[in-house]
This record gives structure tokens, C-alpha cells and sequence, in this order.
């Protein structure tokens, strides 16, 4: 299953307030499920081996 996420970090002052948005980033993962009843489960994240 290919996941693409877009995240959107903010930032404020010091103090906690005034908060920003900064720029959003697109964020991709590979993950590999297999079937474990009627649910679902994580067998594998590839991203890291595909990302090199």
C-alpha cells in the first residue's frame, strides 16, 4: 500500500503563541499488510528500503 501525506508544521513565539503555518510537506510510505482474520496487519514498511 502506497501512503502520501501532506503535513503542515507550525511554529509560534517563544512563549507558545502566534501560531504559524510554514510550509506543507508531502511525506511517502510503503507498507506491506497481510490479512489476520477479518482485520488487517502491518507485516512490513518498505519505505526506507525504496527511498535508497
Amino acid at each position: 500500500m502506497n501512503v502520501n501525506e501532506i503535513t503542515t508544521p507550525y511554529t509560534s513565539d517563544t512563549y507558545g503563541r502566534k501560531l504559524s503555518p510554514d510550509l506543507p510537506y508531502v511525506g511517502s510510505h510503503v507498507f506491506v499488510f497481510e490479512r489476520d482474520g477479518d482485520d488487517w496487519r502491518l507485516v512490513q514498511d518498505l519505505t526506507d528500503q525504496l527511498t535508497k
